[in-house]
């Protein structure tokens, strides 16, 4: 007897996917004409927009041939190829009336990231095995920023990338049609500066304070080899030539050059940032109350309480060692994390970190209805740096209920 039900349970495991699966063929398509930005692609892997793309196939939203959206090639902005060559398509040489046709074929849009490709990251030769793209990226916009101070990268020329007038019209006209947008981190930091960037954060009453800032889980330089050389020599230009960090801790770094860190035990009573989520939207979208968060991030604030809503903030956690360095800095202690603006006028989303980066595959499991079920199995519960829980306790859920949402509430867009 105890054989048999040792039996059917293996068997039972072993369908169990089968039938997550046909579930999911089961499910009708749902048209969402998506049109996704993206000029940070160094690799066909497409990180930056990639975890965007498991939710619209796990969700079953498709284009309207009801084929599924394709990483690779669904999207605008940079596209590599073979032997550093490249294509761009993107918005910048078309016309208004094309941008119209555009607005008017599409439901929503998503700019996952504008920072661009710079020259230091595109011709290097390790660019498909070494660091992650959101680490080359936040490396190359301060040692562009500080190359004329002898950075410890070279300066390097940009390739492409940045906010142009067409994708800032593109927004003005799809926030006008009041279609879904939804925007994250560096949509307008470096290389986007000037009246672009301010036309951006007025129409959408929100302000970028200059900072970024990202979790280390070692700040000592002899053990962890990827901390960006700039920061350490910037750091010690303003500190008399010193870095005495060995534990972990937050880097925060500003665009006029400032380096502040807080390590832990020293300046941090608790090592990472938490994203907090208000009751209200813990129940409306489904979030946790708290996660830890280890990436990158910006502090950014909405310039009008009454018109953006804060779903969730992070929260850092200085002694007051560190209350001390932040209050130096005018920076806060608590920052938006997600913020938005769904009525009847328009309908925006801003994420205040580098959300969509994660190390997610877009494998069998996309394709398995009930998967998030799971969730708690998908990832390294003793890593803390490990963006796979991040993708999987937060981003998945938060993108998902946006998209089911907007879908159930503006069909004849899906449906035209």
């Amino acid at each position: 007897m105890r054989k048999r039900i040792v039996i059917f349970i293996l068997f039972a495991l072993i369908l169990f996917p089968l039938w997550m699966w046909i579930a999911w063929l089961m499910q009708d398509d749902r048209v969402l004409k998506v049109l996704i930005l993206d000029k940070t692609v160094l690799t066909d892997a497409g990180d930056e927009h990639r975890s965007f793309n498991w939710v619209l196939i796990n969700d079953k939203f498709t284009k309207p041939s009801h084929e599924l959206y394709e990483n690779e090639k669904d999207y605008f902005g940079f596209f590599p190829h073979d032997y550093d060559t490249y294509s761009i398509n993107d918005l910048e040489q078309l016309k208004e009336e094309k941008i119209n046709e555009l607005v008017k074929d599409n439901d929503m849009t998503y700019y996952t990231d504008i920072y661009g490709i710079y020259t230091n990251d595109w011709y290097n030769n390790e660019r498909d095995t070494s660091l992650n793209v959101s680490s080359r990226k936040i490396l190359s916009i301060f040692s562009n920023l500080f190359g004329n101070k002898k950075a410890a990268l070279e300066r390097s020329k940009l390739i492409y990338g940045g906010l142009c007038e067409n994708d800032i019209l593109f927004l003005k006209k799809m926030k006008e049609s009041k279609k879904l947008i939804i925007t994250e981190f560096n949509l307008i930091a470096n290389p986007t500066v000037g009246k672009r960037r301010t036309d951006v954060e007025e129409m959408f009453k929100m302000k970028w304070s200059g900072w970024v800032g990202r979790y280390f889980d070692c700040l000592d330089t002899l053990v962890n080899q990827e901390l960006p050389p700039w920061l350490i020599r910037l750091y010690k230009e303003q500190h008399n030539g010193k870095w005495p960090f060995k534990k972990s801790g937050i880097a925060l770094v500003h665009e006029d050059e400032t380096i502040a860190v807080l390590e832990n035990e020293n300046e941090l009573s608790a090592e990472l940032p938490n994203i907090i989520t208000n009751p209200i939207d813990q129940q409306r979208f489904g979030l946790p109350p708290s996660i830890i968060y280890s990436f990158w991030f910006d502090i950014m604030a909405s310039t009008d309480s009454t018109t953006n809503h804060i779903i969730s903030e992070y929260v850092l956690h200085p002694n007051s060692k560190g209350d001390s360095i932040l209050t130096h800095h005018h920076i806060p202690k608590k920052f938006p994390a997600v913020f938005e603006h769904y009525q009847e006028d328009y309908k925006f989303y801003y994420f205040a970190g580098d959300f969509a980066d994660n190390p997610i595959k877009i494998n069998y499991l996309a394709e398995l209805k009930g998967i998030k079920t799971f969730r708690y199995f998908l990832y390294n519960k003793t890593d803390k740096c490990d963006r796979n829980r991040f993708f999987w306790t937060y981003y998945n859920i938060l993108v998902s209920k946006i998209l089911n949402t907007y879908y159930n509430d503006y069909k004849p867009f899906a449906k035209k």
